[in-house]
C-alpha cells in the first residue's frame, strides 16, 4: 500500500483528499501545517511516497516545504495543489511548476495525478534497482 502526505491549512480540503484517496486504496497520513508534515518527515519509521502539499499555507509555502522536506528525504516526489493559477505562483513554484494540481480539482484529476507519482517512482526504483548482467 502506498503512502501519501496531505498538507493543508483547510480542514475540510484536507478531510475530502484523505477520503478520497483512502477509498482509491491509499494509505493517507494529513498534516494540517507545515510544522506538522515536517515532523513527520523526520520519523524515518514512516514510510512516504508522494507528498501532496498547498502552496499557499500560513507560516511557510508549499515550496518552503518541499525545500526543506528534501534535506530530510532527498527522494520524496512532491505535488503541489493551489489555488493560484497566476504568474506569482507559478514563480514561488520555480522548476516544479509542472507539478500542481489546480483547486478546484476533480476527484478525477487527484487520483490521475496521484497514480501517475506514484507509479512513476515504483517504477524509477525498480529499474535503478536492476543490475545489468555480468560481461
Amino acid at each position: 500500500m502506498r503512502t501519501i502526505l496531505v498538507v493543508d491549512d483547510e480542514p475540510l480540503v484536507l478531510a475530502l483528499i484523505a477520503r478520497v484517496l483512502i477509498g482509491a486504496g491509499f494509505e493517507v497520513i494529513t498534516a494540517s501545517e507545515p510544522a506538522q508534515a515536517l515532523a513527520t518527515c523526520q520519523d524515518r519509521e514512516i514510510r512516504i511516497d508522494l507528498m501532496l502539499t498547498d502552496l499557499m499555507m500560513p507560516g511557510m509555502n508549499g515550496r518552503e516545504l518541499r525545500d526543506r522536506v528534501v534535506e530530510i528525504r532527498p527522494d520524496l516526489p512532491v505535488t503541489y495543489m493551489s489555488g493560484y493559477a497566476d504568474s506569482w505562483a507559478c514563480q514561488l513554484m520555480g522548476p516544479d511548476a509542472a507539478d500542481v494540481l489546480l483547486k478546484p480539482f476533480g476527484i478525477a484529476s487527484l487520483l490521475t495525478t496521484v497514480k501517475n507519482v506514484v507509479d512513476h517512482e515504483t517504477l524509477a526504483g525498480e529499474l535503478d534497482g536492476m543490475k545489468s548482467p555480468a560481461a
